[in-house]
């Protein structure tokens, strides 16, 4: 025998093995950071609007929703979405424009229903 028992040889591969299986776990803590920060980012170049977020000046023209966005104002939603201000307060008469809520979902066109 080379002087170790065979509980320490079991002592030694056990915390072998954890050591390996903390570096796994930091390695696919990683990825997961990383993987979700380019996809916040966009950096795999594919345009982010599930949910009507981030929009761009090329408003698609076939939208009819809006969700309103943190520090978005009536007046810039008009302009971003090209829908004009009057007609955004007509379609979306039960929204307080100087108060307009994160994640309120404003109507582009006319509602099938009047407000």
């Amino acid at each position: 025998m080379d002087g170790q028992t065979s509980t320490g040889k079991l002592g030694q591969t056990i915390a072998r093995a954890l050591a390996l299986l903390a570096i796994a776990a930091a390695a696919v803590a990683l990825v997961v950071v990383v993987s979700d920060s380019l996809s916040n980012s966009g950096g795999d170049g594919e345009k982010r609007d599930r949910t009507h977020h981030q929009r761009t000046q090329t408003q698609n023209p076939e939208e009819e929703t809006y969700v309103v966005q943190p520090g978005d104002s009536l007046a810039g939603i008009a302009e971003q979405t090209g829908v004009s201000l009057q007609k955004l307060q007509a379609y979306n008469c039960n929204i307080d424009p100087q108060a307009l809520p994160s994640g309120a979902t404003l109507q582009l066109k006319k509602p099938a229903e009047g407000c």
